[in-house]
Protein backbone atom coordinates (compact mmCIF):
# COMPACT_ATOMS: atom_id res chain seq x y z
CA UNK A 1 0.00 0.00 0.00
CA UNK A 2 3.01 2.49 0.63
CA UNK A 3 4.61 1.39 -2.72
CA UNK A 4 2.15 1.74 -5.32
CA UNK A 5 4.67 1.06 -8.30
CA UNK A 6 5.04 -2.67 -6.80
CA UNK A 7 1.41 -3.18 -6.60
CA UNK A 8 0.79 -2.44 -9.93
CA UNK A 9 3.14 -5.08 -11.17
CA UNK A 10 0.67 -7.25 -9.69
CA UNK A 11 -1.85 -9.07 -12.11
CA UNK A 12 -5.29 -7.72 -11.35
CA UNK A 13 -6.42 -11.29 -12.33
CA UNK A 14 -4.09 -12.77 -9.06
CA UNK A 15 -5.69 -9.58 -6.60
CA UNK A 16 -9.06 -10.92 -7.83
CA UNK A 17 -8.45 -14.14 -7.15
CA UNK A 18 -6.83 -14.03 -3.91
CA UNK A 19 -9.98 -11.84 -2.41
CA UNK A 20 -12.35 -14.17 -3.93
CA UNK A 21 -10.70 -17.27 -2.49
CA UNK A 22 -10.43 -14.87 0.85
CA UNK A 23 -14.30 -14.36 0.71
CA UNK A 24 -15.61 -17.86 0.11
CA UNK A 25 -13.28 -19.42 2.89
CA UNK A 26 -14.79 -16.73 4.99
CA UNK A 27 -18.64 -17.37 4.43
CA UNK A 28 -17.79 -21.06 4.48
CA UNK A 29 -16.68 -20.83 8.30
CA UNK A 30 -19.58 -19.04 9.55
CA UNK A 31 -22.62 -20.46 11.25
CA UNK A 32 -25.29 -18.65 8.84
CA UNK A 33 -23.51 -20.58 5.81
CA UNK A 34 -23.72 -24.06 8.15
CA UNK A 35 -27.32 -23.47 8.95
CA UNK A 36 -28.05 -22.66 5.02
CA UNK A 37 -26.55 -25.75 4.73
CA UNK A 38 -28.74 -27.24 6.86
CA UNK A 39 -32.04 -25.95 5.49
CA UNK A 40 -31.17 -27.17 2.35
CA UNK A 41 -29.97 -30.73 3.26
CA UNK A 42 -32.56 -33.63 4.06
CA UNK A 43 -33.13 -33.80 8.02
CA UNK A 44 -32.45 -37.62 7.88
CA UNK A 45 -28.59 -36.86 6.96
CA UNK A 46 -28.32 -34.73 9.26
CA UNK A 47 -24.82 -35.03 11.68
CA UNK A 48 -25.12 -35.65 15.87
CA UNK A 49 -25.50 -32.25 17.04
CA UNK A 50 -25.79 -30.34 13.94
CA UNK A 51 -28.36 -27.90 15.57
CA UNK A 52 -28.47 -26.68 18.92
CA UNK A 53 -30.31 -28.51 21.86
CA UNK A 54 -33.39 -27.15 23.43
CA UNK A 55 -33.88 -25.17 19.76
CA UNK A 56 -36.91 -27.01 17.84
CA UNK A 57 -35.49 -26.99 14.17
CA UNK A 58 -38.38 -24.58 13.23
CA UNK A 59 -36.57 -21.79 14.90
CA UNK A 60 -33.59 -22.58 13.79
CA UNK A 61 -34.59 -22.31 10.26
CA UNK A 62 -36.50 -18.62 11.11
CA UNK A 63 -33.40 -17.61 12.95
CA UNK A 64 -31.62 -18.14 9.60
CA UNK A 65 -34.19 -16.23 7.36
CA UNK A 66 -34.26 -13.72 9.50
CA UNK A 67 -30.33 -13.53 9.51
CA UNK A 68 -30.14 -13.76 5.69
CA UNK A 69 -33.02 -10.75 5.46
CA UNK A 70 -30.84 -8.88 7.67
CA UNK A 71 -27.51 -9.34 5.58
CA UNK A 72 -29.50 -8.62 2.43
CA UNK A 73 -30.48 -5.57 3.89
CA UNK A 74 -26.78 -4.52 5.49
CA UNK A 75 -25.97 -5.36 1.75
CA UNK A 76 -28.80 -3.23 -0.37
CA UNK A 77 -28.62 0.19 2.42
CA UNK A 78 -24.43 -0.21 1.67
CA UNK A 79 -25.16 -0.32 -2.60
CA UNK A 80 -27.86 2.69 -2.47
CA UNK A 81 -27.75 4.12 0.87
CA UNK A 82 -23.95 4.31 1.15
CA UNK A 83 -23.64 6.12 3.92
CA UNK A 84 -26.94 5.20 5.78
CA UNK A 85 -25.19 1.68 6.34
CA UNK A 86 -23.82 2.49 9.70
CA UNK A 87 -27.16 3.65 10.74
CA UNK A 88 -29.11 0.12 9.15
CA UNK A 89 -26.07 -1.71 11.10
CA UNK A 90 -26.77 0.39 14.22
CA UNK A 91 -30.57 -0.23 14.24
CA UNK A 92 -29.14 -4.15 14.05
CA UNK A 93 -28.99 -3.81 18.33
CA UNK A 94 -32.54 -2.71 18.66
CA UNK A 95 -33.71 -5.77 16.86
CA UNK A 96 -32.22 -8.26 18.64
CA UNK A 97 -32.67 -6.48 21.92
CA UNK A 98 -36.84 -6.07 21.14
CA UNK A 99 -37.84 -7.71 18.08
CA UNK A 100 -36.10 -11.47 18.21
CA UNK A 101 -37.44 -11.77 21.83
CA UNK A 102 -41.09 -11.50 20.20
CA UNK A 103 -39.88 -14.89 18.55
CA UNK A 104 -37.62 -16.97 20.56
CA UNK A 105 -37.20 -17.23 24.45
CA UNK A 106 -34.42 -15.61 25.32
CA UNK A 107 -33.04 -18.92 26.16
CA UNK A 108 -33.12 -19.93 22.34
CA UNK A 109 -31.72 -17.16 21.39
CA UNK A 110 -28.34 -17.70 23.60
CA UNK A 111 -27.92 -21.13 22.15
CA UNK A 112 -28.38 -19.95 18.17
CA UNK A 113 -25.75 -16.90 18.87
CA UNK A 114 -23.31 -18.76 21.19
CA UNK A 115 -19.83 -20.19 19.18
CA UNK A 116 -20.57 -24.11 18.27
CA UNK A 117 -17.45 -25.31 16.99
CA UNK A 118 -18.02 -25.71 12.66
CA UNK A 119 -16.80 -29.78 12.82
CA UNK A 120 -20.36 -31.23 14.13
CA UNK A 121 -21.13 -30.04 10.22
CA UNK A 122 -18.09 -31.60 8.57
CA UNK A 123 -20.22 -34.40 6.49
CA UNK A 124 -22.83 -31.88 5.73
CA UNK A 125 -19.63 -30.67 3.57
CA UNK A 126 -18.02 -33.65 2.28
Amino acid sequence: LLTPSVLGLVPKAAVSGTLIFVGVNGIQSTRLYERCLLVLTDPHFYPKGATPTGVPLEKVFLFTLIQIALVVGCWMCNTYLGLAFPVFVGSLIPIRWRILPLFFAESQLRRLETAQPAASYSRIRK
